[in-house]
């Protein structure tokens, strides 16, 4: 760019300061006056500047620097079109249109293209065909090229805020930034700008540009009701003024009401009457360009958007209350479920709108789901990680895999918002480390601001969302996409327009189904109306089931009586296509051996117990059900090392093991000690913080930490005292005759009785620390060799919901969120082993830790300085 450009842009910058006037354009004026004297007095050699004023000078041309007041030694002075010059604003629109459409630009735009081109196909050309040989397929039998796993934390780069920008230009670039070290490249938050080089030199490519772009959608909407079935709506014709007698083609916009409103009060006429006028037009289908959809539960809108008035989904608001409020989102149209008299844009009523807007979301975005393989992933539990092993397995073949579902929404590695647009951060990222990666831990006691990161999203979105997402990936060259189902949401059609040519049924169970809309068999035939289409094309459609399962079995049975194609898989019965022949565990992998109508296959993974064999087996029958090759099965679930808070084993060279789970629920938590237990642990050391799972966890833990997940709204230590209310009777009465209750944070009684208190505590087994911070350390630091140490219930969930401080009502009560991220705190709670372990005489078995036989006070942790992680093994 010219130099002269430069300044156009730099002067186009500082116009809001420069037109703001008042205090702060005086004080820009009156430091330039000073810089200039500053200057006068350098420039004579006789005189000269001392240290103080060289500083002052600096400080002023930085100032002025950053505001836009200056470029290098110029200033607004300058010949500026549009600007404090004799040039005009058309003038300087021409040199900006100029800057931004210029012939280099278009030309390397061009050239990534070719590039793009020529790389994709070169990585087709270097594809080799399977060899299927050898009795038991293992890793070591893949070729020693294949594809470098894949990452599993996604972490795209976003744009720059506004202060940053700012920073940018005085610094000279966003390289100058990256090597300061304000901001990292490789972690997820606010980064440079996309496609600018990285920390390391090398240019980073936006993660937009790694796909072709999604195409604008028009439709009339006739045309776009007839697509979707809706015949006879369609074929109305547009309607006609009572004054004229004339059709009016295209309701109006907001612009012309608000001429009509304009026109009523010269008239004298009422609202009502203005409002009447609107109803007439709107008595038959409007002739209006659709270019969006959207509902009440949509978060941004669009030009020309038709809104359908589905209820919110919190089940709070009827959408068809939003109808009018939806034009300032954008809307010209409205589908309802029944007429709207008074509303201001035009209605076109429909029977069903829950089943309308599916339906039109569908048609909008041109069947998103028939133009890839869409594969389901349907049950009460590993949804989630048999999606993730499947991914890992199409993504070893070099098919670009989407993934819809509840850790994220994703394409290949770039997260999706729920509109299908690619996520960026919009805040900064306090989380972030100078030089790349997060912070090595939170504080106790400590709210860290929760902003820039990918925000939680629902496992199955709505039929609107559904469609967007889907579209988000078929639109970018996705050639698959999974999607996870969850049984107790399908009540409202979400999936009834996706076409699956594979459908995963894992397990049910009635403890997460029961509170479901119409309970567990609602549930159960939800999921059997999802197999029944399924059945309708026996050359593409497959439905993958798990026949250990009470409802599987009877799925299986029902799918194969209707002619559709079957592939049943088991852990315990070889009547199944595809088996466990053998497993075995540790607490630090599982081995499974798998028999499948094409070979058996050796798998190794860093899942542990029973449920996640299932997984295995059940990701292994989507391969083969979706033609994958053995061998890449094989590199495709072993590739698949982490997956985030799904039995995520953390491990940094200690000798026993740790686990982060999402075990949330008495029988996801029963189920994850005994596979724990099972595989060879020697104690059982939990950190939980979930309401109703206490005695269950009394019963099949060593030891337990009780503390706090997530409190939300309610008070820390009343969550608290909810879970020790859940412990046996022959607990809580143990020692009744104590100064203070014997089952609370030792922090909320006097010094003197903390030591006792916490002795009492060992006996039992049942420790109460109400900070996660400090339960996960002194878990940590207790575990000994062959130990596990469970810290369940957030899994891959990174923060913590507290009460934000404010006077409130029980039923209004606000929350903040403030970073909290099990993995993390595990990992850096592991550092500090070496230091404990350095330590004389020390005994951190039980509480409170002692030096024998020096002292036996309760040491503390503050101060322990961070040590390199030997191997402890």
């Amino acid at each position: 760019m010219q130099g002269s450009s430069k300044r156009l842009l730099r002067a186009a910058a500082a116009r809001p300061v420069l037109a703001a006037g008042g205090d702060a354009g005086d004080d820009l004026e009156e430091m330039r006056e000073r810089r200039d004297e500053l200057l006068r007095i350098k420039e004579d050699l006789d005189v000269g500047l001392n240290t103080d004023e060289d500083e002052e000078l600096a400080g002023i041309t930085e100032r002025l620097l950053k505001f836009g007041y200056l470029e290098d030694t110029g200033s607004l002075d300058e010949v500026v079109p549009g600007i404090g010059s004799d040039g005009t604003d058309e003038e300087y629109e021409e040199v900006v249109a100029e800057l931004f459409s210029s012939d280099d630009d278009e030309e390397e735009e061009e050239e990534e293209e070719e590039d793009s081109e020529e790389s994709e196909d070169s990585e087709e050309s270097e594809e080799e065909e399977e060899e299927e040989e050898g009795d038991v397929l293992t890793a070591a039998d893949r070729e020693s090229e294949v594809a470098p796993r894949r990452k599993v934390a996604r972490k795209p780069p976003s744009d720059l805020a506004i202060d940053s920008i700012v920073l940018e230009a005085q610094r000279g670039g966003t390289q100058d930034m990256r090597n300061m070290g304000m901001f990292a490249t490789s972690s997820p938050g606010v980064g440079g700008e996309q496609g600018e080089p990285g920390a390391n030199g090398e240019q980073e490519e936006a993660p937009q540009a790694r796909f072709p772009e999604p195409p604008a959608r028009s439709y009339r909407l006739a045309e776009l009701l007839r697509l979707a079935g809706y015949e006879e709506q369609a074929s109305a014709q547009p309607g006609m003024l009572a004054d004229s007698g004339r059709s009016q083609g295209p309701w109006p916009h907001r612009r012309q009401l608000a001429m009509a409103a304009a026109a009523a009060y010269w008239r004298r006429l009422s609202p009502s009457s203005i409002r009447s006028t609107a109803v007439l037009q709107a008595a038959s289908a409007p002739d209006v360009d659709i270019r969006n959809i959207l509902t009440c539960n949509s978060i941004s809108g669009g030009e020309d958007s038709l809104y359908v008035c589905v209820p919110s989904a919190d089940g709070q608001c009827d959408g068809h209350d939003w109808a009018d409020e939806a034009s300032e989102m954008g809307a010209v149209a409205v589908i309802a479920g029944r007429p709207l008299p008074d509303a201001l844009l035009p209605v076109v009523v429909v029977d069903d709108v829950a089943a309308a807007l599916g339906s039109l979301a569908d048609a909008f975005y041109e069947r998103p789901s028939r133009r890839m393989r869409t594969v389901g992933v349907v049950g009460s539990y590993g949804k989630t990680t048999t999606a993730w092993l499947s991914r890992g397995m199409f993504e070893e073949t070099a098919e670009r895999c989407g993934m819809i579902g509840t850790i994220e929404y994703a394409l290949e590695e770039v997260r999706l918002t729920e509109e299908g647009e690619v996520w960026v951060a919009e805040e900064q990222d306090v989380t972030l480390q100078a030089g790349g990666g997060l912070r090595d831990c939170s504080s106790p006691f400590h709210i860290t601001p929760y902003e820039g990161k990918y925000p939680q999203v629902p496992t199955t979105p709505d039929a609107l969302h559904m469609q967007k997402a889907l579209a988000g990936c078929a639109d970018r060259g996705a050639s698959v996409a999974l999607v996870e189902c969850d049984p107790a949401s399908l009540g409202d059609g979400r999936a009834d327009h996706v076409d699956f040519d594979v459908l995963v049924y894992t397990n049910s169970y009635a403890e997460k189904e029961a509170g479901a809309e119409g309970g567990s068999q609602a549930c159960h035939d939800r999921v059997a109306e999802l197999f029944r289409r399924v059945q309708g094309d026996v050359e593409r459609q497959r439905a993958v089931i798990n026949i250990d399962d009470p409802l599987g079995a009877e799925l299986a049975q029902a799918a194969a009586a209707a002619g559709a194609t079957v592939l049943t898989y088991s852990a315990d019965s070889r009547d199944a296509d595809i088996y466990a022949e053998k497993a075995k565990s540790s607490i630090w992998e599982t081995e499974v051996l798998v028999n499948t109508p094409l070979g058996r296959l050796q798998i190794i993974t860093p899942l542990l117990g029973r449920s996640n064999v299932c997984n295995v087996l059940a990701a292994v029958s989507t391969g083969i059900a979706c033609g994958v090759p053995l061998k890449n099965i094989v590199a495709g679930i072993e590739a698949v090392d982490i997956i985030p808070g799904r039995c995520e084993i953390i491990d940094e060279g200690q000798p026993f093991s740790v686990v982060v789970d999402s075990a949330s629920t008495p029988e996801q938590l029963s189920r994850l000690l005994d596979e724990v237990k099972e595989a060879g642990s020697k104690r059982v050391l939990l950190v939980f913080g979930c309401p109703g799972t206490t005695s269950m966890a009394h019963y099949k833990g060593d030891a337990i930490f009780i503390t706090n997940d997530s409190p939300g709204a309610s008070w820390p230590s009343d969550v608290i005292a909810d879970m020790v209310g859940g412990l046996p009777t022959e607990v809580t009465n143990k020692y009744t005759g104590t100064a203070y209750p014997f089952l609370q944070d030792p922090h909320r009684v006097p010094h003197w009785f903390q030591k006792y208190m916490l002795q009492y505590q060992s006996v039992v087994g049942v420790y109460v620390i109400e900070d996660r911070f400090q339960a996960i350390r002194v878990a940590i630091g207790m575990a000994r060799a062959r130990d596990v140490v469970v810290v369940a219930g957030k899994g891959h969930i990174d923060w913590q919901e507290y009460w934000d401080g404010a006077e409130f009502d029980l039923e209004e009560r606000t929350t903040l969120k403030s970073w909290f991220d099990d993995r993390v705190e595990c990992r850096n709670a592991l550092s500090k082993l070496p230091y404990l372990s350095g330590i004389k005489d020390l005994n951190t078995d039980v509480l409170p830790w002692t030096r024998y036989p020096e002292e036996r006070d309760i040491l503390s942790l503050e101060g322990i300085s961070e040590a390199p992680v030997g191997d402890f093994r």
